[in-house]
């Protein structure tokens, strides 16, 4: 009998367990102006309450990791709207869509963020 492996690449290789049915799942408006790839790790603008790709250097919400993104989304035109997994799941890591130029102290501090969020960062 041949062995049998299993491989995800679809566009939710970065997830690696959630709860059951839809719970780990929303939505959400993606600001106007962005264009992110799947697994993109999104924070909450507070004034607004839409989400945005995570920046640690803002100061309006968006220093607080908050949601990853389940689809690539292009927002260019405008707001959109987007699926995301935002509560009780494990994300891979090395899968998502980081903040340039992070050190590992901040990459922990993000994965703390997402944590209190009830997402756990994997190795």
């Amino acid at each position: 009998m041949t062995p049998m492996t299993h491989e995800s690449h679809g566009s939710l290789a970065f997830l690696l367990s959630e709860a059951a049915g839809t719970r780990s799942r929303s939505t959400g408006v993606l600001d106007a102006g962005h264009r992110l790839a799947v697994g993109t790790i999104l924070a909450r603008v507070a004034a607004s309450g839409t989400y945005a790709p995570l920046d640690p250097t803002a100061d309006d919400g968006r220093e607080t990791a908050a949601a990853v993104l389940c689809a690539a989304a292009d927002s260019t035109a405008g707001p959109v709207e987007v699926g995301l997994i935002v509560r009780d799941g494990e994300v891979y890591g090395a899968r998502l869509g980081w903040p340039e130029g992070l050190s590992a102290a901040d990459r922990a501090a993000i994965a703390d963020d997402l944590a209190q969020a009830g997402l756990i960062v994997r190795a």
